[in-house]
């Protein structure tokens, strides 16, 4: 039987965000990015990268086709993905798995408008992401792989992977 595995890549040199969508783009050609700076929360897709000031943003998840991408400013990189990728400078992890899970974890606020509300923050624009029912939840799909986390055979999360968004609940029910 084949070993079940997930591929890790890291680089600690601390790259730049355009530096990361240069090296992943090909992996994520439809990738969806979350990407967040002290005075913004914003929701677009890889491909509209170009036209964005990235130089505010402390913080991105860039995710699809079965990999996810987690950069920090001044902190480096890390790359999950379910597949074997070619990235030049990035170290490589292949961690095997017993099992995996499908939980979905809800963000914040409500669909009005195609944007996504909350009366703590500023709306966040939604229409790079698709158009969404208002009243709608928005809804983060991930993909946790579990596996063996020591010698004594504990189970623990060793790998978790952003699948997608969904809806839950809105004026389409």
């Amino acid at each position: 039987m084949d070993e079940k595995r997930v591929y890790t890549y890291w680089r600690n040199d601390k790259p730049g965000l355009d530096e990361v969508i240069t090296d992943i783009r090909s992996a994520l050609s439809d990738g969806r990015v979350l990407l967040m700076s002290p005075d913004s929360f914003e929701l677009t897709n890889i491909e509209k990268m170009a036209s964005r000031d990235l130089e505010r943003v402390y913080e991105a998840r860039i995710f699809g086709n079965g990999t996810d991408v987690r950069w920090v400013m001044g902190s480096g990189v890390a790359v999950f993905s379910e597949q074997e990728l070619d990235l030049d400078g990035y170290e490589r992890a292949v961690t095997p798995y017993l099992e995996t899970t499908e939980p979905a974890y809800f963000m914040w606020g409500k669909v009005e408008n195609n944007q996504l509300q909350e009366y703590q923050i500023q709306p966040v624009d939604l229409s790079e992401w698709g158009d969404f029912p208002d009243g709608s939840k928005l809804v983060l799909r991930v993909k946790e792989y579990l596996g063996k986390v020591d010698d004594f055979g504990n189970v623990g999360v060793v790998a978790t992977i952003i699948r997608g968004v969904d809806t839950i609940g809105g004026s389409d029910e």
